[in-house]
């Protein structure tokens, strides 16, 4: 019944409007602080404590910690191992990353233009984050996933990581994407299968990603069972990127993931 509930209450164009947000600069609000207990070597978060050659130092506390921790995420390159891709995967082309959150994660992909979608962008700015120091390297667009200000068929790749249940409508995100991603443009996008929570208020499943993608030829390439902190979750990997764009990182084609 509490479920219920608040899958309802998450729903609803009140919350979307007046919660949702909050609640997300919130959590990136308790990450920074996290960020920077991480620099000054007090608590441990993702990556082993950084050294005196690896730290930023020519800013303020919150910024070096913050600029510390893109540099080493960015050497750990995340985006690449969840995404199966290399950094020479977009070369040449122009890449959007929707819903791309307070880190300049696109900074992994080399060679191509890079622009990060994200309608918080600003107020990541505000609370901290230091985006403007990547803007000769990135695009930064402060907009929603429904409505992005680009021309139609304006990119040749489209990729997303853990954000898509995060918009306030998925349909017409997915409409969007469509738009501004080329006839032919690779779609490769990491989603979440989960009960609604107060800032991921979608139930995605594999029914939803084929209504709204299938006509791009997307395919699954990867399923992992309770990934991304979702108890009785699934995460999965949707893409319809040519083989030669994939990297392996399992021993394997990534096209065979889901047989290993």
């Amino acid at each position: 019944m509490i479920q219920t509930f608040k899958s309802i209450l998450y729903s609803t164009k009140v919350w979307h409007a007046s919660f949702k947000n909050r609640n997300e600069l919130r959590h990136w609000k308790d990450r920074r602080k996290s960020i920077i207990k991480w620099y000054r070597g007090e608590e441990k978060y993702l990556f082993p404590f950084p050294n005196a050659q690896v730290k930023v130092s020519n800013f303020d506390e919150g910024t070096n910690a913050l600029l510390t921790f893109i540099n080493v995420e960015n050497n750990h390159a995340s985006y690449l191992s969840d995404l199966l891709l290399r950094k020479d995967s977009f070369e040449g082309m122009k890449v959007a990353d929707i819903g791309s959150g307070p880190f300049p994660t696109l900074l992994v992909f080399e060679n191509c233009e890079r622009y990060c979608v994200d309608h918080l962008i600003e107020a990541y700015k505000a609370v901290g984050f230091p985006l403007a120091q990547f803007e000769t390297e990135i695009e930064f667009l402060n907009a929603k996933s429904e409505a992005i200000p680009v021309a139609d068929g304006f990119f040749d790749a489209v990729i997303s990581r853990n954000a898509l249940d995060h918009v306030d409508d998925f349909t017409k995100t997915a409409q969007e994407i469509r738009r501004v991603l080329k006839p032919e443009g690779v779609l490769h996008i990491l989603v979440n299968y989960h009960k609604p929570t107060a800032t991921e208020p979608h139930i995605l499943n594999d029914r939803t990603i084929e209504r709204c993608f299938g006509a791009l030829g997307v395919r699954k390439l990867s399923e992992v069972e309770g990934a991304w902190g979702f108890n009785g979750g699934r995460t999965l990997l949707w893409s319809n990127a040519p083989e030669t764009m994939l990297r392996d990182y399992c021993g394997v084609p990534a096209s065979c993931a889901l047989d290993h």
